[in-house]
């Protein structure tokens, strides 16, 4: 079973496509918060959302745990052009979502 650190540790070419997969399952329902980051007044604005993948998605891409933790930012790059940003890892913590409480997967 992959694991996130086969993704991190020479597999990273399966990571865009599993990355972009995760993205496309979100719903407004996966809805965490906004918060700045670093926070405080300096930070710059996430959106953080948690998901349950389905099966399928997890058994495409051996991934064990189910619940992912998803953190978006969009930027203003140098030129003027849109910068997307994204954090994705295994979901550590319980949260409550506008689609109601998500655990992690043990």
């Amino acid at each position: 079973m992959k694991t996130l650190e086969s993704y991190l540790h020479g597999e990273l070419e399966n990571y865009r496509p599993f990355a972009q997969r995760v993205i496309a399952t979100l719903s407004l329902g996966d809805f965490y918060r906004s918060e700045q980051w670093p926070r405080g007044p300096k930070g710059t604005w996430a959106d953080e959302y948690g998901v349950r993948l389905p099966p399928a998605l997890c058994d495409e891409f051996g991934i064990g745990p189910a619940a992912w933790y998803v953190k978006v930012v969009v930027q203003r790059g140098p030129r003027g052009q849109e910068l997307f940003f994204m954090s994705l890892h295994p979901l550590n913590f319980v949260m409550v979502r506008d689609a109601g409480t998500l655990h992690p997967t043990p």
